[in-house]
């Protein structure tokens, strides 16, 4: 499977809830960095749980990819989440009650692989511009 069929099969899981693919897409020792995180996520359980939490963070999730490009063992992807909360938001800034509030997002997402299987993904996205749009934070 090329890599970039790996990455937008990875987006229609996590789009649908489908952690049962995450094997076949992430390798075991995979890493998952995410600006909500300290750390970073490393193996194919803490995807998974990724996978599974989107369908408990939000009432509705989708996916549409703007760009995408393959270099070597690397993937770029620019796509936009169309979303809407369940509850509770948890973020670096606090947790706040954003229930039944829409929110849409683009974000530049880094994946290197190895062989046909994710060894790596970065996410960059503007968390400051997310509590803004939902109303977690004023602006000045």
């Amino acid at each position: 499977m090329s890599a970039r069929r790996v990455v937008l099969r990875y987006f229609k899981a996590l789009d649908t809830g489908d952690a049962s693919v995450i094997p076949e897409l992430f390798a075991p020792d995979c890493r998952i960095h995410r600006p909500e995180l300290a750390e970073p996520l490393v193996g194919l359980e803490a995807v998974q749980r990724v996978v599974g939490l989107a369908r408990q963070i939000y009432e509705r999730f989708e996916t549409t990819p703007l760009d995408l490009f393959e270099v070597d063992d690397a993937v770029i992807l620019r796509l936009r989440h169309d979303a809407v909360h369940r509850g509770e938001w948890r973020t670096r800034l606090g947790t706040f009650d954003v229930a039944g509030k829409p929110v849409s997002w683009e974000a530049l997402v880094l994946f290197r692989l190895r062989g046909d299987r994710i060894v790596e993904e970065r996410v960059f996205r503007d968390e400051l511009g997310m509590l803004l749009q939902v109303g977690a934070v004023e602006p000045v």
